[in-house]
């Protein structure tokens, strides 16, 4: 995974990401050049808002700053907003 794209992402205060529940277990998988956006893994289903909540734990912990998801709740393709 190449560091400097998430160091990127996170300064400008914006990633876009492709998820995918019910993984193994959660992690960053790559960055797709075609979408433009990083490739996520999550344990969690995606039923009950169980992936977005995990999704947001896990970025949070990863950038060491808040998250929220600005555009696709219920939608493998999202839109994260990271904060201070």
């Amino acid at each position: 995974m190449d560091e400097e794209k998430v160091v990127k992402a996170f300064e400008r205060g914006r990633a876009s990401i492709l998820v995918r529940p019910n993984a193994k277990k959660d992690e960053l998988l790559c960055w797709d050049e075609e979408k433009n956006a990083f490739r996520v893994a999550i344990a969690a289903r995606a039923e009950n808002n169980e992936a977005n909540l995990a999704v947001i734990k896990f970025f949070s912990k990863l950038a060491g700053k808040r998250v929220h998801i600005i555009k696709g709740l219920k939608s493998k393709s999202k839109i994260l907003s990271i904060t201070p």
